[in-house]
Protein backbone atom coordinates (compact mmCIF):
# COMPACT_ATOMS: atom_id res chain seq x y z
CA UNK A 1 0.00 0.00 0.00
CA UNK A 2 2.87 2.36 0.75
CA UNK A 3 4.30 1.72 -2.72
CA UNK A 4 1.03 2.90 -4.29
CA UNK A 5 1.19 6.15 -2.35
CA UNK A 6 4.85 6.48 -3.32
CA UNK A 7 3.94 6.23 -7.01
CA UNK A 8 1.13 8.73 -6.57
CA UNK A 9 3.47 11.08 -4.68
CA UNK A 10 6.00 10.91 -7.51
CA UNK A 11 3.29 11.76 -10.05
CA UNK A 12 2.09 14.72 -7.98
CA UNK A 13 5.65 16.00 -7.50
CA UNK A 14 6.30 15.58 -11.21
CA UNK A 15 3.23 17.63 -12.09
CA UNK A 16 4.14 20.36 -9.62
CA UNK A 17 7.75 20.49 -10.81
CA UNK A 18 6.67 20.77 -14.44
CA UNK A 19 4.35 23.75 -13.88
CA UNK A 20 7.04 26.33 -14.60
CA UNK A 21 8.08 24.41 -17.70
CA UNK A 22 4.49 24.34 -18.93
CA UNK A 23 4.02 28.08 -18.36
CA UNK A 24 7.27 28.76 -20.20
CA UNK A 25 6.17 26.44 -23.00
CA UNK A 26 2.82 28.19 -23.44
CA UNK A 27 4.58 31.55 -23.44
CA UNK A 28 7.10 30.42 -26.04
CA UNK A 29 4.43 28.87 -28.25
CA UNK A 30 2.31 32.02 -27.91
CA UNK A 31 5.25 34.19 -28.91
CA UNK A 32 6.08 32.00 -31.92
CA UNK A 33 2.43 31.95 -33.03
CA UNK A 34 2.19 35.73 -32.60
CA UNK A 35 5.26 36.32 -34.77
CA UNK A 36 4.07 33.92 -37.47
CA UNK A 37 0.56 35.43 -37.32
CA UNK A 38 1.96 38.94 -37.86
CA UNK A 39 3.96 37.73 -40.85
CA UNK A 40 0.98 35.78 -42.19
CA UNK A 41 -1.46 38.68 -41.95
CA UNK A 42 0.99 41.00 -43.70
CA UNK A 43 2.01 38.49 -46.37
CA UNK A 44 -1.36 37.00 -47.22
CA UNK A 45 -3.94 39.76 -46.73
CA UNK A 46 -2.00 42.51 -48.50
CA UNK A 47 -1.52 40.53 -51.73
CA UNK A 48 -4.90 41.27 -53.37
CA UNK A 49 -3.74 40.52 -56.93
CA UNK A 50 -2.55 36.94 -56.29
CA UNK A 51 -5.57 35.99 -54.19
CA UNK A 52 -8.24 37.58 -56.40
CA UNK A 53 -10.56 34.58 -56.79
CA UNK A 54 -13.63 34.23 -54.61
CA UNK A 55 -12.47 30.87 -53.20
CA UNK A 56 -9.15 32.30 -52.05
CA UNK A 57 -10.80 35.40 -50.62
CA UNK A 58 -13.18 33.19 -48.60
CA UNK A 59 -10.21 31.25 -47.21
CA UNK A 60 -8.37 34.46 -46.35
CA UNK A 61 -11.44 36.03 -44.75
CA UNK A 62 -12.07 32.91 -42.67
CA UNK A 63 -8.47 32.34 -41.49
CA UNK A 64 -6.39 35.50 -41.95
CA UNK A 65 -8.82 38.40 -41.47
CA UNK A 66 -7.30 39.55 -38.17
CA UNK A 67 -4.36 38.77 -35.94
CA UNK A 68 -6.58 36.80 -33.55
CA UNK A 69 -8.15 34.60 -36.26
CA UNK A 70 -4.72 34.01 -37.78
CA UNK A 71 -3.36 32.88 -34.41
CA UNK A 72 -6.34 30.53 -34.02
CA UNK A 73 -5.63 29.10 -37.46
CA UNK A 74 -1.96 28.66 -36.54
CA UNK A 75 -3.00 26.71 -33.42
CA UNK A 76 -4.94 24.47 -35.80
CA UNK A 77 -1.81 24.31 -37.98
CA UNK A 78 0.34 23.48 -34.96
CA UNK A 79 -1.86 20.50 -34.13
CA UNK A 80 -1.94 19.48 -37.83
CA UNK A 81 -5.75 19.57 -37.89
CA UNK A 82 -7.49 19.87 -41.29
CA UNK A 83 -4.80 21.94 -42.97
CA UNK A 84 -4.99 20.98 -46.61
CA UNK A 85 -8.25 22.83 -47.29
CA UNK A 86 -6.58 26.09 -46.27
CA UNK A 87 -2.94 26.02 -47.24
CA UNK A 88 -3.06 24.03 -50.50
CA UNK A 89 -5.12 26.60 -52.45
CA UNK A 90 -2.98 29.43 -51.04
CA UNK A 91 0.28 27.69 -51.93
CA UNK A 92 -1.00 26.88 -55.43
CA UNK A 93 -1.74 30.58 -55.94
CA UNK A 94 1.54 31.74 -54.38
CA UNK A 95 4.19 28.99 -54.09
CA UNK A 96 6.43 31.18 -51.89
CA UNK A 97 3.94 30.56 -49.07
CA UNK A 98 5.28 27.00 -48.88
CA UNK A 99 8.30 28.49 -47.09
CA UNK A 100 6.01 30.27 -44.60
CA UNK A 101 3.88 27.20 -43.86
CA UNK A 102 6.94 24.93 -43.83
CA UNK A 103 8.67 27.14 -41.27
CA UNK A 104 5.58 27.12 -39.05
CA UNK A 105 5.40 23.35 -39.27
CA UNK A 106 9.09 22.92 -38.50
CA UNK A 107 9.52 25.56 -35.79
CA UNK A 108 6.29 25.18 -33.85
CA UNK A 109 5.12 21.64 -34.50
CA UNK A 110 8.45 19.81 -34.55
CA UNK A 111 11.41 21.74 -33.12
CA UNK A 112 9.66 23.53 -30.27
CA UNK A 113 7.76 20.44 -29.15
CA UNK A 114 10.96 18.35 -29.16
CA UNK A 115 12.76 20.94 -27.04
CA UNK A 116 9.88 20.97 -24.56
CA UNK A 117 9.82 17.17 -24.43
CA UNK A 118 13.57 17.09 -23.81
CA UNK A 119 13.19 19.59 -20.96
CA UNK A 120 10.39 17.58 -19.33
CA UNK A 121 12.36 14.33 -19.61
CA UNK A 122 15.42 16.05 -18.11
CA UNK A 123 13.35 17.29 -15.18
CA UNK A 124 11.89 13.82 -14.67
CA UNK A 125 15.37 12.27 -14.59
CA UNK A 126 16.56 14.90 -12.11
CA UNK A 127 13.52 14.29 -9.89
CA UNK A 128 14.16 10.54 -10.00
CA UNK A 129 17.80 11.09 -9.04
CA UNK A 130 16.76 13.37 -6.16
CA UNK A 131 14.27 10.75 -4.96
CA UNK A 132 16.99 8.08 -4.97
CA UNK A 133 19.33 10.33 -2.98
CA UNK A 134 16.57 11.02 -0.47
CA UNK A 135 15.81 7.31 -0.13
CA UNK A 136 19.51 6.57 0.53
CA UNK A 137 19.60 9.23 3.24
CA UNK A 138 16.47 7.83 4.88
CA UNK A 139 17.90 4.30 4.84
CA UNK A 140 21.18 5.56 6.31
CA UNK A 141 19.32 7.17 9.24
CA UNK A 142 17.58 3.88 10.10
Amino acid sequence: MIRQFQSMWQLVCGMLNSCTTMVSTFSLIGLALFIFACVGVETITLDKETFATEELQNIIDANFSSLFTTMLFLVQFMTMDSLAAVYVPLVKAKPALMLYFGLIMFVVSIALMNVVLAKIVDEALNASHNDQVLQRKLRAKR
